[in-house]
């Protein structure tokens, strides 16, 4: 607090937030020197992405096939559905048109 203090009451114009100590030991540390890729390295890290490319793409296919199976198997439901209610429908009329015979004859014949 006492920096920050300092520096309200000194008023720089050229301050910035990345002055202060907190900024460099939490914000964004000072960088490490890492260690350079060897080419076998850079090949098995684009081996490793490729893979897991490779691992994305099949599961979302796999997704979409079984998105698609199941819209399949409801348009099959429904079309098993709309037989039989077809099927219904058409034994009732002949169910109807026979009674309507029965009628007519039995009432010719009397």
């Amino acid at each position: 607090m006492s920096e920050i203090e300092a520096l309200i009451v000194a008023k720089l114009p050229s301050w910035q937030p990345q002055h202060l100590s907190l900024w460099s030991d939490r914000v964004e540390p000072p960088a490490t020197p890492c260690k350079v890729a060897t080419a076998a390295d850079i090949v098995q890290m684009e081996d490793e992405a490729q893979g897991a490319k490779f691992r994305e793409i099949r599961a979302k296919i796999s997704q979409d096939v079984a998105s698609m199976t199941a819209y399949n198997a409801k348009i099959e439901a429904n079309k098993k559905r709309e037989h039989v209610v077809m099927v219904m429908h058409e034994r009732s009329q002949m169910q109807v048109g026979k009674e309507f015979l029965i009628q007519t004859f039995t009432i010719g014949t009397n």
